[in-house]
């Protein structure tokens, strides 16, 4: 019938086969998402005003770190990726599956060579369906609106504007679990330019989760201990000192130099206190801060420099 003479015409015209609509997008493969941080990552290179970028980032938590990677320097190219990826696995850890586009960068063999020596998984997400790596897209969409006006005249990140827009993005709860990167990674919000909003007491903040809690706890326990330990061990070979006094002619160590910790210099205490103590000519650093180091007492009023035998010993910096 006439459906079928149209479906014929339809189907021998070359014209209509050439600008026919795209196929529809084939139903999603399911993945089951990464139960813990930095267990699957995702990457991507995207460009900013002339400058190369590159981004990676968790997908769990959506903690993200954007480098910079000129094209034509040690950083650019498979070298600087492989580069990159190193100081991020060091990090925070070899993840079990990389996500990318698969561009030159990632497909080149010597990335393929770093990743198959650390048991990666690479996935590479369909050529013209960046969805399949949304992450990364998302990623990079957030990574262009943090540069706008946060990045130096030839795009360095090494900026203070930079930083703190990446404090805040990491600080920036998601809508559907309430829970900003930070606090996924870390268990509480980290310390930004918006230092000076009340903070909760961190034991008892109920927006930091018990396990955290706990663990820094006991952390700062551990820490407490060790340092009693410490500090008896300081006080084990110690012993008061008597204070200097103005006008006394000390001998000072020199802790620097060809001949540390020699006696090879004096001088006259013109004011005492704490450390650091100024004597004609010098400042002396004194390391015990109430009452610095002395030998037995001489007879002062010798010159100040070289050292002579009538002094008392004080310690130089």
């Amino acid at each position: 019938g006439m459906s079928k003479d149209i479906q014929l015409t339809r189907e021998r015209c070359a014209d209509c086969n050439h600008n026919a609509p795209s196929q529809a997008a084939t139903p999603p493969m399911p993945a089951s998402p990464p139960s813990t941080p930095f267990e699957e990552v995702f990457a991507d290179f995207f460009d900013y005003r002339g400058h190369h970028y590159l981004v990676v980032g968790d997908r769990l938590s959506g903690w993200v770190e954007v480098m910079c990677s000129p094209a034509g320097t040690n950083l650019g190219g498979s070298i600087g990726l492989i580069r990159h990826l190193r100081a991020f696995f060091a990090t925070f850890g070899v993840p079990e599956e990389l996500s990318s586009d698969g561009g030159p960068e990632f497909s080149a063999g010597r990335t393929a060579d770093f990743l198959r020596l650390w048991q990666v998984k690479h996935r590479v997400s369909s050529v013209g369906f960046h969805q399949s790596n949304g992450r990364a897209e998302v990623a990079v969409k957030t990574a262009k609106h943090l540069l706008v006006s946060n990045t130096g005249p030839t795009g360095s990140l090494d900026h203070d504007r930079f930083l703190r827009a990446m404090l805040q993005l990491r600080n920036t709860p998601d809508p559907d679990c309430d829970l900003s990167p930070a606090q996924i990674i870390f268990g509480r919000p980290l310390r930004d330019s918006l230092s000076f909003v009340n903070r909760l007491e961190k034991f008892s903040n109920p927006h930091i989760r018990p396990l955290w809690r706990q663990a820094w706890a006991a952390k700062e326990e551990a820490l407490r201990t060790r340092m009693a330990r410490t500090t008896e061990s300081l006080r084990e070979h110690a012993r008061p000192l008597r204070p200097l006094v103005v006008g006394e002619t000390v001998f000072l160590q020199n802790l620097v130099g060809c001949s540390p910790r020699a006696w090879d210099r004096s001088g006259v205490v013109v004011v005492t206190r704490t450390r650091p103590i100024p004597c004609q000519g010098r400042w002396v650093w004194s390391p015990h801060p109430a009452q610095p180091a002395l030998s037995p007492r001489l007879h002062p009023g010798h010159p100040s420099h070289p050292p002579r035998e009538h002094c008392t010993p004080a310690c130089v910096r």
